[in-house]
């Protein structure tokens, strides 16, 4: 699934929630989600200003990662053998 950083480690806000607690409408976004990186799911995350994403490798190798490969709005920051950091651009944030 995508997710974001652990917020102990760099202090910034997590749209989905860390150890056991999950900010109001966490469910809908994970939902929006489902499909990423489709335009819904893209435009869900620029709404809440998400500027920084990390993906799962196995996930993404299991079919979202040709589609986030090909994403002009996802820039890979950072990969190494578990995850890939995606920069979300601006778009209409």
């Amino acid at each position: 699934t995508v997710a974001m950083l652990d917020g102990l480690h760099h202090h910034h806000p997590l749209v989905n929630g860390y150890s056991g607690f999950f900010p109001d409408g966490e469910r809908r976004l994970r939902q929006r989600l489902q499909h990423f990186p489709d335009e819904d799911s893209l435009a869900a995350l620029r709404a809440r200003g998400v500027r920084w994403i990390i993906a799962d490798n196995a996930w993404l190798s299991a079919g979202a990662g040709q589609a986030a490969a090909a994403e002009p709005a996802l820039r890979v920051a950072y990969r190494d053998q578990r995850q890939t950091l995606f920069e979300l651009d601006a778009g209409s944030r």
